[in-house]
């Protein structure tokens, strides 16, 4: 039987550290692709000297913390130098699936061909839906390919991402409709 996992990915120097939250199992490899792999045996092991816990995908989500300011006068900005190499990895960083697509409330990154952003399919993602689910349910009319590239993307460009998905919250909508209409027309209209 295959079974889907999750994957978190993040980069700790020169190593690609990957773990599964449904399993906690973690490991690592210089390359993205040998992170998942050495996470896939690792949960296989596991899995053979454990039964698994059913409690389903986890929920991924991000939340913003208040970080202390540190305006010490003894800290301050220094000019830096980098040469950046070419990646010994094979990944492809391009994305010939993703266009940037003009609308009303600016650039949007979408699946090309498509009005579909990026940040929607993220959504989905983030309620707990698989790949295979969103491309035979939910959109049936994008491939599993699109759906994985967006989630690459994603990582490449959370911040801008991020903020697509908290300016497009019905909370964010009525702000604005309140700050273009004023406090009266704004109650006129909503009712509220």
């Amino acid at each position: 039987m295959i079974r889907t996992f999750t994957a978190l990915i993040h980069k700790e120097g020169d190593w690609y550290m990957a773990n599964c939250p449904e399993a906690g199992t973690v490991s690592q490899g210089k390359t993205i692709e040998e992170a998942i792999s050495s996470l896939r045996k690792a949960t296989e092991l596991h899995l053979e000297h454990l039964p698994l816990n059913e409690s389903g995908h986890p929920l991924v989500m991000t939340f913003d913390v208040s970080l202390p300011d540190h305006n010490d006068a003894r800290v301050q900005e220094q000019p830096v130098s980098y040469t950046v190499e070419e990646s010994s990895s094979n990944l492809d960083w391009s994305f010939p699936n993703i266009e940037m697509v003009e609308f009303a409330g600016g650039p949007s990154a979408v699946i090309r061909g498509t009005r579909i952003p990026v940040h929607i399919l993220v959504g989905y993602f983030l309620i707990g839906e698989t790949p295979e689910k969103i491309v035979s349910e939910t959109i049936p009319h994008i491939t599993l390919p699109q759906v994985y590239e967006a989630m690459r993307y994603y990582f490449v460009h959370r911040a801008e991402i991020d903020r697509e998905r908290e300016e497009n919250t019905e909370e964010a909508s009525r702000r604005m409709l309140l700050e273009k209409l004023g406090e009266k027309k704004y109650r006129e209209i909503t009712g509220g």
